[in-house]
């Protein structure tokens, strides 16, 4: 492991980055995600940051996508979930197309995020998830900081040929309701600054 990697709690992560609820395993909103799950045959991380939702996501599904673009974020991710077999890690971003995204680092947490001037500016390369084209998508989680709008637009395709559940984080998206509803999709669940979405026609 690169200097400056710790563990804590079992997890490996950037020793100036602390573990809030999101690496402690406040895994309530997940766990509202999984149950309204019909079917558990592939799940999609996009913003899989250490691997927390990943590595529960392997347990319960057959296949786990996880897409997370920031080196030292990776190499954390990939000890964290090195005992997984079937976790595909994609070492670049999604977005609304493909193509180098700039995103900003937090100063502090050393999260990568969109639509934000303050902290180091970066280029990172985003293919859409559409552009993969996989099959299966029961479970679709994005958080971003900033992206998941983007994500979705990019996405449209995966949601119309599978329906699958979806969870996003809302903070930096006010419409995201009526976002979802014109994709066919309907508010399920609310947990702190997370949404739970299902098809309207499930």
């Amino acid at each position: 492991m690169r200097k400056g990697l710790i563990q804590q709690d079992g997890w490996w992560k950037e020793s100036s980055v602390p573990l809030g609820h999101d690496h402690f395993g406040d895994l309530a909103g997940y766990a509202a995600a999984l149950d309204l799950c019909g079917r558990r045959r592939r799940a999609v991380d996009v913003g899989a940051n250490i691997g927390l939702w990943s590595k529960r996501m392997a347990r319960d599904f057959e296949r786990v996508d996880s897409f997370e673009p920031w080196p030292v974020t990776i190499e954390c991710f990939a000890e964290n979930t090195k005992e997984e077999k079937n976790i595909t890690l994609h070492e670049h971003g999604l977005a609304e197309r493909e193509g180098l995204v700039d995103m900003t680092l937090h100063p502090r947490s050393h999260y990568l995020q969109r639509k934000r001037n303050k902290g180091e500016h970066h280029m990172i390369f985003c293919r859409t998830l559409d552009s993969l084209n996989l099959d299966a998508v029961d479970l679709l989680k994005i958080d971003t900081d900033g992206g998941d709008q983007d994500v979705i637009a990019g996405a449209v395709d995966t949601l119309r040929r599978c329906r699958p559940v979806v969870c996003i984080e809302t903070k930096f998206w006010p419409t995201h309701k009526n976002d979802m509803e014109n994709l066919g999709y309907s508010l399920a669940h609310s947990h702190r600054i997370d949404a739970i979405y299902v098809s309207s026609a499930s």
